[in-house]
């Protein structure tokens, strides 16, 4: 929450504000499930996640497609959270799977819908 600037609220008591809700919100709600400070898989994780998977895309396969047709060539792969890091995915190989490009951009268009 921002508190807006007017000629009747001084910085400092805007401030003062601000700090106080801050204060009121993290006391009352403490118990919050923090995000992995980690967003984005490095180069090793992506090639351990490349390889245990086979470079097939898991979205593709489970629509059924063959491994010819879900196979994701290196330069169009997309690790991607399993349960997304938005909602509280690890940054993890054990909680990452391939996806296609196409495959990644629906799934994080859904998040945001």
């Amino acid at each position: 929450m921002i508190f807006r600037d007017n000629r009747q609220q001084s910085q400092d008591n805007l401030e003062k504000r601000d700090m106080i809700m801050r204060h009121v919100f993290f006391s009352e709600y403490s118990n919050l499930p923090l995000k992995d400070s980690k967003r984005s898989f490095n180069e090793s994780e992506r090639i351990a996640i490349y390889r245990r998977d086979k470079g097939l895309c898991k979205i593709c396969l489970d629509e059924g497609k063959s491994e010819v047709e879900a196979t994701v060539p290196w330069s169009q792969y997309d690790a991607d959270h399993i349960k997304a890091w938005i909602t509280g995915g690890k940054t993890s190989v054990e909680q990452a799977q391939v996806l296609c490009r196409y495959h990644n951009r629906q799934k994080s268009d859904k998040l945001l819908a």
